[in-house]
C-alpha cells in the first residue's frame, strides 16, 4: 500500500515505527508475565475486527479448557481479569455504554506482524473456532449478536480462506453466516 511505500521510504519515520512496535511488543510482553490467559487471547483477537469485541466473544475464549484448568475460578471471572490486564496496559479500550472492546488497528498488525507464520495459522483456526462458538445459530430474538459479531465472522471468512481451513468450526460458521444474512435478506455480502 502507499502508507506503508512512504514508511518504508523515510528512515526518521522507521525509526518511530520501529520505537511504536517495540513500546507495544514490549507492553504485549508484560501481560504475559502478569496474566497469562490475557497473552494467550490476546493474539487471538488481534486477527479479528478492531472494533466492537463483545465480552460475549472474551468470555468463550476464557471457556476454552486450557484456560479453565489453569484457575479455578469461572469463565466470567478469568474474561474480565485477562480484558482488565489489557486495558491497563493500553492494549484494549473497554466502552461501558455499549460493553465492549476495541483494539486500535495498528496495535493489532504489530502483535500480527511479530507472528511466525505458522503460529498465525494456529491463531486463525483458533480465532474461527472462537467466533463459530460465539455466533449463534441465527434466530430473530439473536439477530443483535449476530450483527455484532457479524464483523469478525467476516475477517474469519478471510482466514478461513488464506489458510484453507475446511474443518467442522470453518463450515460452521459460515453456514451460521450464511443463514443470517439470508434471514436479514442481506444479499450484498
Amino acid at each position: 500500500s502507499q502508507l506503508s511505500l512512504s514508511l518504508t521510504s523515510s528512515p526518521h519515520l522507521i525509526d518511530h515505527k520501529s520505537s511504536l512496535s517495540a513500546a507495544i511488543l514490549a507492553q504485549f510482553q508484560n501481560t504475559t508475565q502478569e496474566n497469562n490467559i490475557a497473552a494467550a487471547i490476546f493474539p487471538v483477537l488481534a486477527l479479528l475486527s478492531s472494533d466492537s469485541i463483545p465480552a460475549e466473544l472474551i468470555q468463550k475464549a476464557a471457556e476454552w479448557q486450557e484456560f479453565l484448568e489453569l484457575r479455578d475460578d469461572d469463565a466470567t471471572t478469568i474474561a474480565q481479569e485477562a480484558m482488565a490486564v489489557l486495558t491497563k496496559v493500553g492494549l484494549a479500550v473497554y466502552t461501558p455504554k455499549s460493553a465492549d472492546y476495541s483494539i486500535h488497528p495498528l496495535v493489532q498488525q504489530i502483535i500480527r506482524d511479530s507472528m511466525a507464520l505458522s503460529d498465525r495459522r494456529t491463531l486463525a483456526e483458533r480465532a474461527v473456532r472462537l467466533v463459530d462458538s460465539t455466533f449463534p445459530v441465527p434466530e430473530h430474538g439473536n439477530w443483535k449478536l449476530c450483527d455484532t459479531l457479524l464483523p469478525h465472522a467476516k475477517i474469519c471468512a478471510g482466514l478461513i480462506a488464506e489458510h484453507s481451513m475446511y474443518t467442522e468450526e470453518a463450515a460452521s460458521l459460515l453456514s451460521k453466516v450464511g443463514h443470517y444474512l439470508l434471514q436479514r435478506s442481506d444479499y450484498s455480502e
